[in-house]
């Protein structure tokens, strides 16, 4: 159940950059906000692993 939520969650935010790739402007003004949101991704995805290691190492 847990990791099918991640996987949503996952989903859901690759979902929102492709969305803002989709309708990014020529001159590059939401860049930053694609940034931000795979910098978002990977700090999920990290903290999803993190707490994973550490449930197996229990």
């Amino acid at each position: 159940m847990e990791e099918k939520r991640a996987k949503d969650i996952l989903l859901m935010a690759i979902a929102i950059q492709l969305s803002i790739i989709g309708t990014e402007p020529t001159d590059g003004s939401l860049l930053p906000l694609f940034f931000i949101g795979v910098l978002i991704t990977v700090v999920v995805v990290l903290n999803e692993a993190i707490r994973r290691m550490s449930e197996y190492s229990n």
